[in-house]
This record gives C-alpha cells, structure tokens and sequence, in this order.
C-alpha cells in the first residue's frame, strides 16, 4: 500500500455475491456497495477471462463465471465426476452435495487437482492490463 493512500476497498466474495466497501485509513467504513440485488458496486460481471463461459448475465467471462463459490464448487464438480478417487468424493458423495466447505476441506487434505483449479479462481481476481 502507498504511505499516502488515503482509502481502501475491500472486496467480499462471499456467497457467489461480490460486495465491496470504501474504508478510509482511519478504518471507518464510508461506503457499502452491494452487488446483484443492490447494483451499485457490482463487480461480479466485469470480465475477467477474455472469452470465457457464458455468464448468467449473457456475457462471457465475467468474474462471477471465474471466482464465485458457485463457480468453484462447478469445477469441483466436473473435478469429481472424472476422477471418483478424488478426494472431493470423500467431502461430498454427489454433486448436489457439493459445497464450498467441502472443496476447502479436500484441498486443505491435499487434493492436487484443485491446486489448478486455485489458480484459475485466483487469475480472475487480478490480471494486468
């Protein structure tokens, strides 16, 4: 962070629903913004993967296809089905069983397909221009 930044934003990705908030350096909160229902401060539909899977939305690779829990638990999904000695299989016998807390406990395990997977969550968060 610079010495002379004056505020920070905070980013919640919490829920497949992004939020954000402005805080000052002084750590008051100035500003909520909420995303889908609320709209301002959305983020979720900005595009992070040129080209990406199409979004709810209409769009293609928008952050939400990329770094949501939805997102995320889909891959993990796809990530099971191929391989039923995953340990993702252990954490949550079907799809409609998996959850974010079960992919966060086959990766804590050591799940070394998710360490990719990671990785592309990760990428949609911050790219350079």
């Amino acid at each position: 962070m610079q010495e002379d930044a004056r505020h920070l934003i905070s980013v919640d990705l919490a829920n497949s629903e992004f939020r954000g908030s402005v805080v000052n350096l002084r750590g008051k909160v100035q500003r909520h913004y909420f995303g889908d229902g609320f709209g301002a401060g959305e983020i979720g539909h900005v595009v992070a993967i040129e080209e990406g899977e199409r979004c709810r939305c209409g769009h293609y690779g928008c952050l939400e296809t990329v770094s949501s829990n939805r997102a995320v638990v889909k891959r993990a999904c796809a990530i099971a089905e191929q391989s039923l000695d995953s340990l993702l299989c252990q954490f949550a016998s079907t799809s409609a069983e998996m959850s974010a807390d079960a992919v966060l406990q086959a990766f804590e395990a050591g799940e070394e397909a998710l360490a990719a997977e990671t990785q592309v969550g990760i990428s949609g968060l911050g790219r350079e221009s």
